[in-house]
């Protein structure tokens, strides 16, 4: 957790009540509940405190600028615009460093996932300069492992840079050997002669030094000087921010934000988080070329059996030998559905698993716990299997197996296998359906001839679970406006070998009539390329099984939605392969932006 502290429960409490939370509450979010958006390197969050989760809401729109203002108030740095608002406890340390320092250690020495930037921490000094920053540095030296540093005439980078604004001491920043923090400088200190390691960044009032705001075009004469500004500051080794900029919507901002992007300023300043995720988004994807392109790999119901369990660590290596790979899904079914469930074969997959070079994602198939009832399997109750591969496999919520990759997870709902994230632009959701009608055959191996009580409420619990995940996947990424939805799940819900049964009798595939509805809606209300990508049926598929005229939509009852694309991996026998799907560049869009290939295994 970010925060092991009592407020933990009140961001609980206030996710229950509605009741609104002060943001030290709402910042102690654990990582699971955070999708960190794509890093955009010119989004600055102006006065980020205010924000209804500071911090994370930025994030979540890819920031990566930050600004806070401070307070030294009886030895407490409080963070607030005015000291009339200023909080107990609601300090630089909980807002800010320590949720910064359990992430970065999370995920690797990075604030985004493979990212190499530095999170800026613009620190606007509020009260008495000396002591504010002597007490800043004190808490900046706490952190060491993810502040960058000044030392003797080097700076180093880590990833979160501190840059102190405001009431700034300069004479005692310029006789510091060593400091975490760095000066934010003025216009008129471009002539000072300031290095770059003490001054990275010059911030001033946009009206101070230009009149036009927005409306109308920029008087060459004012475009002429911006770009000098900015060039004369890179130059220097210097980086370039406006505050006092318009912020309301509307075409003047816009042509202000065009102006600056176009001329190079380093951030550009907003308390409109949304709008400028979206402006700098587009502006981007104008300017990126596809080396933003990225793949990852698919594999599922693997191993089966005692040949395919001798050769599974050197199909890990295969996959790991594979560099274009971002990461990997394995779409369930660890093993076959004649073999024991037993936690000692769990926990020998689960140090395979941790063999993987790349993040990998994984999510329970029915065979390792939907099936344990039956006799030769060991007559396990399924929902105590359920339980032990939480246990042994997502002990640690909110994080991938093999290498780490932070995603947001449903841990507070008791499913911490569903997760999603974002990967250029692409949102990811990965939920725990089931094969055998999505764990409502009845427990036969035990006795049972009709669903039981408790199997009935953990389907009702975890498909609702379910639903939440995918409704929520596609409001984010229509609110980012994400190019396309990538939903895996281990159950095929419409395997071609139970087309005739389900046309006889629809009820066969009742458990996943919910999630295909759902999974309709968004997809016709996106409007955009989705992409459902499962194992199950062993066979592999590329179709649209919601399609005009598929017998899908009888059985289900359902409208067609063509903008789905299916794909099934190989499995069992067929597990000869993993699939390699490749997400094309910023500037690809449409139909354009998944392709994918079978990639033979080396034996």
């Amino acid at each position: 957790m970010f925060l092991k502290t009592a407020v933990t429960a009140l961001v609980a409490l206030t996710s229950l009540t509605g009741i609104a939370a002060p943001p030290a509450a709402i910042a102690a979010n654990p990582p699971s509940s955070v999708v960190l958006g794509q890093p955009l390197a010119a989004a600055h969050a102006h006065n980020d405190y205010e924000h209804d989760r500071p911090l994370f809401d930025a994030l979540e729109h890819g920031f990566t600028s930050v600004e806070a203002d401070v307070w030294l108030v009886d030895g407490e740095l409080l963070v607030a615009h005015d000291l009339e608002d200023a909080q107990p406890g609601v300090t630089l340390e909980s807002l800010y460093l320590d949720p910064l320092d359990e992430l970065v250690r999370n995920q690797g020495h990075s604030v985004y996932p493979h990212w190499d930037g530095s999170l800026q921490l613009l620190i606007d000094i509020k009260s008495d300069g000396e002591a504010t920053y002597a007490a800043i540095e004190r808490e900046l030296a706490a952190h060491p492992e993810i502040m960058s540093r000044y030392s003797n005439g080097s700076t180093k980078t880590g990833p979160v840079t501190a840059v102190i604004s405001g009431n700034r001491p300069l004479a005692t920043m310029q006789a510091q050997e060593k400091r975490f923090g760095f000066y934010d400088g003025r216009s008129a200190d471009l002539a000072s002669g300031m290095p770059a390691g003490l001054m990275p960044l010059v911030s001033d009032n946009w009206t101070k030094l230009f009149t036009w705001q927005g409306v109308g075009p920029m008087p060459e004469a004012e475009r002429a000087r911006l770009r000098e500004y900015v060039t004369e500051a890179h130059t220097k080794g210097h980086r370039v921010r406006f505050w006092a900029t318009p912020d309301q919507p509307g075409t003047a901002r816009e042509a202000l934000w065009n102006e600056l992007f176009d001329a190079g300023v380093d951030h550009i300043n907003t308390d409109d988080l949304e709008a400028l995720e979206q402006f700098l988004a587009a502006r981007t994807a104008d300017t990126t070329s596809d080396s933003q392109a990225f793949s990852f790999g698919v594999i599922g119901d693997v191993p089966y059996g005692d040949a395919e369990i001798a050769k599974f660590p050197s199909r890990i290596q295969d996959i790991n030998a594979d560099g274009t790979l971002k990461f990997v899904t394995h779409v369930g079914d660890i093993k076959n559905g004649s073999s024991v469930c037993s936690d000692e074969y769990f926990e020998y997959i689960r140090s395979q698993f941790d063999t993987f070079e790349h993040p990998l994602v994984f999510t329970p198939g029915d065979n390792e716990w939907v099936d344990c009832h039956r006799t030769n399997n060991g007559a396990y109750n399924p929902l105590e299997r359920l339980d032990k591969l939480r246990e042994i496999f997502f002990d640690e919520p909110g994080k991938t197996l093999g290498a780490t990759m932070p995603v947001k997870s449903q841990e507070n709902l008791g499913l911490p296998e569903n997760v999603r994230f974002t990967q250029n632009r692409v949102a990811f959701s990965v939920v725990n359906v089931q094969g055998s009608n999505n764990s409502l055959l009845p427990w036969s191996g035990l006795g049972e001839t009709a669903p039981t009580a408790e199997q009935v409420a953990e389907v009702e619990h975890r498909t609702d679970a379910v639903l939440d995940q995918i409704r929520g996947t596609f409001a984010d990424a229509g609110r980012r406006n994400d190019r396309a939805v990538v939903l895996m799940t281990q159950a095929d819900m419409f395997d071609p070998s139970q087309l005739a049964a389900a046309t006889a009798n629809p009820e066969t595939v009742s458990g996943f009539r919910e999630i295909v509805q759902a999974i309709i809606e968004e997809t016709n209300n996106f409007d955009r390329p989705v992409y459902l990508i499962n194992g199950d049926s062993h066979v592999y598929a590329e179709n649209q099984p919601l399609a005009e005229g598929s017998p899908w939509l009888d059985i289900y009852g359902q409208p067609a939605a063509d903008d789905l694309q299916r794909i099934t991996v190989d499995g069992s026998a067929n597990a000869t392969n993993y699939v390699r799907f490749t997400v094309a560049g910023n500037s690809r869009d449409g139909s354009d932006v998944l392709s994918w290939e079978k990639v033979p295994f080396s034996g």
